[in-house]
């Protein structure tokens, strides 16, 4: 009974897609099909080399990237304390104020490194997922927002557990890819 409001709702059953949204395929797309079209993450490759590293997509450089986010959240957060700073002492004068507005809006009209990883680490992790555990695959959910499925049916938003990772510091990527290990291991089906 307290579900039957949902069936006269229209729209998704899963809300709004993050960041990434698939359409122009058919409603149910084959695995393969997705992997080709979300398989590719080169703003976050660029980004990588730009740290010293490459990225492939092997479980051991969810720890590398774990590495650099940390690198790149201390420095986000470093520089928004400069802006604050910044715009504090630019309130006394209204000239000065729009001069730093104008500033920051210019500064955040182009991709920063932060949105960048923000975008396509979720696609990386998922990446590694599919292709080292058995069974795994990527799935739209209805609203087109593309997710990890696992063998045993478990759903993984990796691009939501990922920008939690960049915005809150948690799950570590590594950790999301050996929950998803751990759940694909036969004891646990």
């Amino acid at each position: 009974m307290r579900r039957q409001w949902r069936r006269w709702l229209s729209g998704p059953k899963h809300g709004l897609a993050r960041s990434h949204i698939v359409y122009g395929v058919s409603r149910h797309p084959d695995p393969e099909q997705l992997h080709a079209l979300l398989g590719h993450y080169k703003n976050l490759q660029e980004w990588t080399r730009l740290q010293d590293f490459d990225l492939d997509p092997i479980p051991e450089n969810l720890a590398l990237l774990d590495e650099a986010i940390d690198r790149l959240i201390e420095e986000h957060g470093d520089w928004a304390s400069r802006q604050e700073a910044d715009l504090t002492a630019a309130a006394e004068d209204p000239a000065v104020l729009d001069a730093a507005i104008g500033q920051f809006i210019e500064e955040h009209s182009r991709q920063t490194p932060m949105s960048t990883v923000e975008s396509d680490a979720g696609l990386f992790v998922g990446t590694v997922i599919i292709s080292t555990i058995h069974g795994a695959h990527w799935r739209l959910w209805p609203n087109g927002h593309p997710v990890v499925r696992l063998a045993h049916g478990r759903d993984l938003d990796v691009i939501a557990l990922a920008h939690d990772r960049l915005h809150s510091g948690q799950p570590r990527l590594a950790a999301i890819y050996a929950d998803a290990a751990a759940a694909a291991e036969p004891d646990n089906q």
